[in-house]
């Protein structure tokens, strides 16, 4: 395996001046070595944060891109106006994305090609719902959504990372327990490895703290994790990028 990625997902959260602040920290109280580590700041931050990290072996990465190059657009950022601010990676179809701005497997298929085009590693998001995990759709979830997504992709498994990202353990504080993060991780590097043949790294994200990444980890085909609340306060990010390397 890769050195574990460790993904920390600001989403709305910090003004520019707050997040160069906790960059600051944590490069401070933390290493790279054994891991890789990236910052997914708010766009607007993007130029700031990258200039810090540029020289160092941290990774910075946006949150969302457009699936068009350029265009009549308002309000929307493409792949090709960030990738010269040392961005790196860009999430894609994150279950926010899709729940309040109704984004499409179609757009989500769109936004990986956009982003491999312009060079970026597509960080793309998959999960359930409690009420499809509940009827026992969480593998018929799971596949619809990959296989929607990598529509016409084949052979990019080195520039591909997956997020397992139940819906139900976004920001909730319950993750999902030992058996169905290997059940869910077992399962979509079952389609990968048909797809490609390198492994494709796969995130755990849901309610990861300090206290659950060294036992999450240890689980087969958990390739590090995509983080939005404890990546907010450095202590805990820090903590997190110890216990997984």
């Amino acid at each position: 395996m890769k050195s574990p990625i460790v993904a920390a997902n600001w989403k709305m959260n910090l003004t520019i001046e707050e997040g160069l602040d906790l960059v600051k920290q944590v490069l401070d109280g933390s290493s790279s070595d054994g891991s890789e580590i990236i910052f997914f700041p708010p766009s607007i931050a993007l130029s700031a944060i990258g200039g810090v990290l540029k020289n160092t072996d941290y990774k910075v990465g946006i949150q969302n891109i457009h699936h068009e190059k350029s265009g009549a657009y308002t309000g929307e950022i493409s792949a090709e106006m960030v990738k010269f601010l040392y961005v790196q990676y860009a999430i894609i179809g994150h279950s926010e994305r899709r729940q309040y701005f109704f984004e499409t497997d179609a757009q989500i298929n769109g936004k990986i090609k956009s982003a491999l085009s312009a060079n970026l590693c597509p960080v793309v998001c998959v999960g359930e719902s409690l009420p499809e995990r509940q009827s026992g759709k969480t593998n018929e979830i799971l596949k619809k959504q990959l296989m929607s997504a990598l529509k016409d992709i084949d052979n990019i498994s080195d520039r591909l990372v997956i997020a397992y990202e139940p819906v139900w353990a976004i920001g909730t504080g319950k993750s999902a327990d030992l058996n169905q993060v290997y059940d869910a991780h077992n399962f979509i590097n079952e389609i990968l490895q048909s797809r490609f043949k390198n492994h494709t790294p796969i995130l755990y994200g849901g309610s990861v703290k300090a206290e659950n990444a060294s036992e999450l980890c240890q689980i087969k085909n958990v390739d590090g994790f995509l983080i939005g609340g404890a990546s907010l306060q450095s202590e805990s990010f820090c903590q997190i990028i110890k216990n997984v390397t």
